[in-house]
């Protein structure tokens, strides 16, 4: 089978597994190039294969850090909490309590 030359976008989310709107935001941070033809869109193989190679190597997460005020941080990050003022004030309560033996 013949290598393409280049992919439509929706052949580059099939081949990369990246969603359309991933995809859509990768080209208009300008990671990744795309040309027109007409109509289509068209991103070159050889460069979509280049973006996917250099992409991060996945790592588990690590465990979160024991102490109170790093737990709380990992929560609100895992749950996309947004940081009010009220959490903010909970963070730096619990800081306190630890850096005060109390927690």
């Amino acid at each position: 089978m013949n290598t393409p030359l280049a992919f439509t976008i929706p052949e580059a989310i099939k081949a990369s597994g990246l969603g359309r709107t991933t995809l859509y935001k990768i080209l208009k941070r300008r990671d990744l190039k795309a040309h027109k033809a007409g109509r289509r869109t068209l991103i070159r193989y050889a460069k979509l294969q280049q973006y996917m190679a250099a992409l991060p190597a996945y790592t588990p997460n690590k465990q979160p850090p024991a102490n109170a005020a790093m737990n709380a941080v990992h929560w609100c990050l895992l749950n996309r909490a947004l940081l009010t003022d009220f959490t903010i004030q909970l963070l730096k309560f619990l800081i306190f309590l630890q850096e005060n033996g109390g927690a």
